[in-house]
């Protein structure tokens, strides 16, 4: 009787710890037991499979660096009170701060720029390639802005401005002031 207590507060040591490793070394030992109760093998079992399952979808969404999935991964690690999960909020954090500056970043240098970062911080393509096709119609947009300068006619250079509406681009104030001059002469 005096081995199943030691072993039951194994077990409840292990619990709280809430160690994968530690639980499944426990449960090891203590599988020959007999326990008057076997509550606490059922409920070790029971969470070192939660324990398990979430450190799973955690490391895949580690692996996968979209901020959406390792976020949800995150909040079903804390729900079964995983530890150390430092390294994964950081991540997340870091990955949430990229996309952030995609969304935000104005024109076509900011906007290419804020691409390499997400290149670089190994952004998945499904959250890049909205944001190069972005970038592919503001680098178009800009040479037809440039294209209808050089041309200097009123009306496509009207096309073009309004074809580059709200993206920012370099050549918009300098279009401007050439159509303002275009319809005074």
């Amino acid at each position: 009787q005096q081995g199943a207590d030691q072993a039951q507060a194994a077990l409840i040591k292990a619990i709280e710890s809430r160690r994968i490793e530690k639980l499944a070394r426990t449960l090891e030992e203590v599988q020959d037991i007999e326990f008057s109760d076997d509550c606490y093998v059922r409920e070790a079992t029971e969470l070192l499979q939660q324990l398990r399952a979430a450190r799973q979808v955690l490391t895949e969404a580690i692996s996968a660096r979209d901020p959406g999935p390792l976020n949800e991964a995150l909040a079903a690690a804390r729900a079964v009170e995983l530890p150390d999960l430092g390294k994964a909020e950081a991540l997340l954090k870091k990955l949430e701060t990229v996309v952030s500056k995609l969304q935000k970043a104005k024109g076509i240098d900011p906007l290419r720029q804020a691409l390499q970062v997400g290149v670089d911080t190994r952004l998945p393509s499904s959250i890049l390639e909205p944001f190069r096709e972005t970038l592919h119609r503001r680098e178009a947009a800009q040479r037809a802005l440039e294209e209808a300068m050089d041309i200097a006619r009123v009306p496509s250079l009207v096309a073009a401005m309004a074809a580059s509406v709200g993206m920012d681009l370099p050549s918009e104030e300098a279009a401007a002031t050439l159509l303002i001059a275009l319809q005074r002469s």
